[in-house]
């Protein structure tokens, strides 16, 4: 096995590793969402009704004896998997950051620079690793603009989620429409107008979001390789 092939290798393993923990801690939920579901006869909901649509039916039992199975219910199939997704999503981005850095350093080495990464002002560590691609190498971000900018989208969501929990001020109008026109989050928009600040709430309701930041992630990694390799 050649250097280039055990690095794409390692590459494998590392997404690999967490898209298994995804699998794993999802299916989980859901067996778990799915059997509650079966056990509770106060509700009527059916597998053509999406989440949201299921949430509904459960806030109806609030003020009922019923209401200890909607609290249940809500833990189960809105709370306890946006909770995970979000610490997920914290993981993920800390994993790109952190062998994006790697990369840059082991090309630096490559290249015998006497400066490496952490040498560059800023505290972005997506656009330091950026910049000094661009000055040690001949690479065209425009090549792969299309997985750096979803990660960098994610990480502002991330970002957010850290600061601000689940709660994004529309003026933030580049995170709003990237959580607009994805099906993985279920919004709501509240106005508030002692504060004259409008917001939106959010869940992440499925796996599809960081289902596609862990592929775009590992393609953008083995292009860089390239570099690494071709340097």
């Amino acid at each position: 096995m050649t250097r280039k092939e055990f690095d794409i290798s390692l590459y494998h393993i590392i997404f690999g590793d967490l898209r298994k923990y995804q699998n794993l801690i999802e299916t989980f939920l859901s067996t778990q969402k799915k059997e509650l579901e079966e056990n509770t006869n106060e509700v009527d909901v059916n597998d053509q009704m999406n989440d949201s649509e299921k949430y509904e039916k459960y806030l109806d039992l609030i003020g009922t004896e019923s209401y200890e199975k909607f609290e249940k219910y809500h833990d189960i199939a809105r709370l306890f998997p946006h909770n995970f997704r979000v610490s997920f999503l914290t993981q993920v981005i800390s994993v790109i950051e952190k062998e994006l850095k790697r990369l840059c350093n082991d090309l630096g080495n490559i290249k015998n620079q006497t400066f490496m990464v952490a040498d560059l002002k800023g505290s972005n560590d997506f656009l330091k690793c950026k910049e000094y691609l661009k000055k040690i190498s001949s690479i065209d971000f425009n090549s792969i603009n299309a997985e750096w900018e979803y990660i960098l989208q994610c990480k502002s969501l991330r970002n957010n989620l850290v600061h601000s929990g689940n709660i994004i001020k529309m003026d933030n109008k580049k995170l709003v429409n990237f959580i607009k026109n994805n099906d993985s989050f279920d919004c709501e928009y509240e106005e508030f107008i002692d504060k004259k600040e409008d917001i939106v709430t959010f869940v992440i309701v499925n796996s599809k979001l960081i289902d596609k930041l862990i592929n775009q992630s590992q393609k953008l990694f083995e292009n860089l390789l390239g570099l690494k390799y071709n340097s």
